[in-house]
């Protein structure tokens, strides 16, 4: 089995990401799992793969990738969307997929991340300017009737949110504590608030 970093190109923009692949195959043609990589692939944008560096062992090259990705994570032209490496482990890729890990590593991750911020303000907004817009995955589509009627029974009665955690949000636990709306804000809440209700009045007209 090999295990290496590697960084996925696109040469036309100079934009790149940083991923770690295990591969008995070495032309494979693997050129990593990322969104960005599968945006282009459906584009049909040419990518280049270059492998950095092979190593005897998985977890260094986990590390190594980590190491690479924080440093060049606020590069405008990196596409890695997670500081720290290991990118989406999700599904059978994860590597606790249909296992429960064990509750000692749980609690040694647990202690590991407490009073630890989980991005620098520099990463959040690289993240979310990856996420603005056109760029957004939700994006010019809409959630299907049936799910937002799922969502809508699971949110009602007894199960709403303001009616079981109302309470931590009055007085001083309330974010609004002593502090007011900007006028631009008021002003956008109050033109959302009309057009809910002319809409709502519409709808519900006899």
């Amino acid at each position: 089995m090999y295990h290496y970093v590697y960084k996925t190109i696109n040469s036309k923009n100079g934009k790149y990401c940083f991923g770690k692949h295990s591969t008995n195959n070495l032309n494979d043609g693997y050129q990593g799992s990322s969104k960005w990589v599968k945006d282009c692939n459906k584009s049909k944008t040419p990518l280049v793969t270059k492998i950095i560096k092979f190593f005897n062992e998985e977890k260094k090259a986990y590390q190594f990738e980590k190491e690479l990705v924080e440093k060049y994570f606020n590069d405008p032209l990196n596409k890695n969307m997670i500081a720290g490496g290991l990118g989406y482990q999700s599904g059978k890729n994860h590597l606790y997929y249909g296992k429960s890990m064990p509750l000692e590593k749980k609690i040694k991750i647990s202690l590991s991340q407490k009073g630890k911020p989980r991005w620098t303000e520099e990463q959040k907004k690289k993240i979310g300017e990856k996420h603005k817009g056109k760029k957004s995955y939700w994006y010019g589509k809409k959630l299907p009737d049936e799910i937002k009627k799922k969502i809508s029974i699971a949110n009602s009665g007894e199960n709403n949110g303001m009616k079981r955690f109302g309470w931590k949000n009055k007085g001083a636990k309330n974010g609004m504590y002593k502090k007011d709306h900007t006028p631009e804000n008021k002003k956008r809440m109050s033109e959302a608030a009309k057009k809910y209700w002319v809409e709502w009045r519409l709808k519900n007209k006899k």
